[in-house]
């Protein structure tokens, strides 16, 4: 895997001959490189539908719907400022598809495939066939690569024309520089004002011409027109003015460098801790680049440019704009890295097979292909297994949706703690029948407590990166479900309070599943022991055993408590209670009255010991489901303020020992 010009890759080829038979030699190349893009296919296309699409995808592929009733030259001049009409082409061919998720992300792993298929080539022709292999499987289990193959975004196919930039440096004659232009002009109308990109690609447009220049091989005219062209695609739809300081800025530090490591070698996500591993990759990168210099300068150039000049511009853009780092901006630096690996490699193979040389020839090639081998290990095995996890790590949208879907009322608001979620949870709410309410963005407190206080009830989604005044609000109020991913978190949560929860936004099957707890495990009867929390809304304290008793009860705190009771059918029925009262000496009586579904009964008193009260509820008071039972008490009392020597502040009226329907309730 020696890293020779293209006169050395022929010679090269010529010695494997010795060893091989060249039709032999040629079929294994071939073999190998197809098990490996086959392989590259796999990581790419694997339940490429099965993650839920994210907000920058949701907002993609909404545009890309509504192009065709867009005029017909947005084509040309773009259809909004972030992406260019080329990647929305892409994008379009494949909205027949019945899976949204698989419409927004067939380009870009086909295109993803071909990326792989490209830099191979890229490398062969620069390093020699066996460096064209290293260089193929180094970018089909890269975790970056695989990452944005798999995501509906431009950035596949900047990565696809940044390749073709440093395989027409690698080529011979003047179609090198037809097939630069081309990929300068399709990278401007692909990433329209990602400005970090496009500023990074024309230096890199600007350095080759420099290069063809001085180094008389080829006609500088095709990059200048490109250049040209990239400007025009700026100044017709770029619109720098409209670029706004992000309040998520971050001043420019180690971390960032940091993360940019790791992600060109380890990881398709963001970690600002650095991965021990990926000192070997940069480390056969840096080999690798000295190598070339070595036998290539104008290559040596042109591929530094794309490289180290694409994440220096990258992030002095984003310092000058005030805008946030992420690493898809210095994506399309990932193929030239991967190049630069692969020529590395083989330098390390080159170096060991001369050290052993002593020893004979088949020692020699044999400790460097195993050094070889190990490294290629090393890398591949942890991409792999970051490939085939990250692509996994968005929230589940759909459940999300799933959830409001299935428990909101038509009408309670749906409330989300930003634009992000809001979109996100709209795609996928427009996937079910409308029976819900249309989310809407809470911008502050005062906002949002007008739209859920008048309705009573209302739903809370938070999601997002950031702890907002609005989040922290929600925060406050019942947490109903949490979606958790690696990268991301979404609650879902009730307004007002977990009584208001149970009584109003509980699922169809989940109260079907009270109703057969309380009919037949519970034989309609509650006992306030611990585990019965569902069906008791508030007032109710923790439950306990009083000393020398066989039975658990509650204290009441206050002179409100409210129970859930599950009725499967509506019949006259007897609740029975056994209540004993707080009493202290010289205290007065107690008394309470039976509230079902906001009817009051008649007030009964309280005897000073346990007993049983029977209290009839007409069947016209009871509905299938869950009914509210509420008991009111005549008062309550601190035993701190009663009892000499107590220190309980809680005010207490009366404890409760068990609740069971009598009679007929079937």
């Amino acid at each position: 895997m020696r890293v020779v010009s293209p006169r050395g890759a022929a010679a090269s080829s010529r010695r494997a001959r010795g060893i091989l038979p060249f039709s032999l030699h040629r079929a294994l190349e071939t073999v190998a490189a197809t098990l490996i893009v086959l392989g590259a296919a796999y990581l790419r296309f694997h339940r490429l539908g099965k993650p839920c699409l994210w907000l920058d995808e949701i907002l993609n592929y909404d545009i890309t719907a509504a192009a065709p009733s867009r005029p017909w030259y947005s084509w040309l001049v773009g259809f909004e400022r972030e992406n260019g009409p080329l990647y929305y082409a892409t994008q379009w061919l494949a909205l027949p598809l019945e899976s949204r998720e698989l419409a927004a992300r067939l380009a870009p792993a086909l295109i993803g495939v071909a990326t792989v298929i490209l830099i191979g080539l890229t490398a062969r022709r620069l390093a020699g066939p066996l460096t064209g292999l290293v260089a193929i499987l180094l970018a089909a289990s890269s975790p970056l690569h695989v990452y944005y193959s798999r995501e509906g975004r431009t950035y596949s196919l900047l990565m696809l024309f940044a390749t073709t930039m440093v395989f027409a440096i690698a080529r011979d004659g003047r179609s090198r520089t037809r097939l630069l232009s081309l990929a300068a002009f399709g990278a401007a109308l692909t990433a329209a004002s990602s400005f970090p990109l496009l500023v990074s690609l024309f230096i890199a447009a600007i350095v080759a011409l420099f290069v063809f220049k001085r180094s008389r091989r080829g006609s500088i005219s095709g990059v200048a027109i490109a250049g040209f062209a990239i400007v025009a695609v700026i100044v017709i739809y770029g619109r720098f003015d409209q670029i706004e300081a992000s309040q998520y800025f971050e001043p420019m530090s180690a971390s960032w460098f940091v993360r940019i490591a790791n992600a060109l070698t380890m990881t398709g996500l963001e970690h600002s801790k650095l991965e021990r591993y990926a000192l070997l990759p940069l480390s056969l990168a840096i080999a690798g680049a000295v190598r070339l210099y070595r036998v290539r300068l104008d290559a040596f150039v042109f591929v530094i440019s794309l490289s180290v000049g694409v994440i220096v511009v990258s992030a002095v853009s984003l310092q000058l704009l005030g805008h946030w780092l992420s690493i898809r901006y210095i994506s399309p630096a990932l193929p030239a890295i991967l190049i630069l690996t692969a020529i590395g490699t083989g330098e390390v193979g080159r170096i060991i097979s001369d050290g052993l040389s002593g020893l004979g020839r088949i020692i020699s090639l044999a400790g460097a292909t195993l050094a070889v081998m190990a490294l290629l290990a090393a890398i591949v095995s942890r991409g792999v297994h970051a490939s085939e996890r990250e692509s996994y790590t968005k929230a589940d949208w759909r459940a999300v949706a799933r959830i409001i879907w299935e428990q909101a009322r038509g009408d309670q608001p749906v409330l989300c703690s930003n634009e992000w979620t809001r979109v996100s949870l709209t795609f996928y709410l427009n996937e079910l029948p409308a029976r819900v309410l249309t989310p809407r963005t809470v911008r502050s407190v005062e906002e949002a407590a007008s739209l859920v206080i008048p309705a009573r009830a209302a739903w809370l989604v938070e999601g997002g990166f950031e702890s907002t005044p609005v989040s922290r609000w929600m925060s406050n109020f019942v947490p109903v479900a949490t979606i958790r991913s690696s990268v991301e978190t979404v609650e879902v949560r009730f307004y007002p309070d977990r009584a208001s929860l149970v009584l109003k936004g509980l699922p169809r099957r989940e109260i079907d599943a009270m109703v057969t707890e309380f009919t037949h495990a519970r034989n309609r009867r509650l006992d306030f022991s611990a585990g019965e929390e569902k069906f008791l809304l508030s007032g109710f304290a923790g439950s306990e055993r009083a000393q020398g008793d066989d039975f658990d009860f509650r204290w009441i705190e206050g002179t409100v408590a409210r129970i859930a009771l599950p009725i499967d059918v509506p019949r006259t029925a007897v609740v029975r209670m056994s209540f004993k009262p707080f009493s202290y000496s010289g205290g007065p009586g107690q008394a309470f009255q039976l509230v079902v579904n906001d009817v009051a009964l008649d007030w009964r008193a309280m005897l000073d010991e346990w007993n049983d009260y029977d209290i009839t509820v007409p069947q016209a008071l009871w509905k299938p489901g869950i009914n509210e039972v509420v008991i009111r008490l005549g008062r309550a009392t601190r035993p701190s303020d009663v009892l000499p020597g107590s220190s309980d502040g809680r005010p207490l009226s009366a404890s409760i020992d068990s609740l069971q329907i009598l009679g007929p309730s079937r």
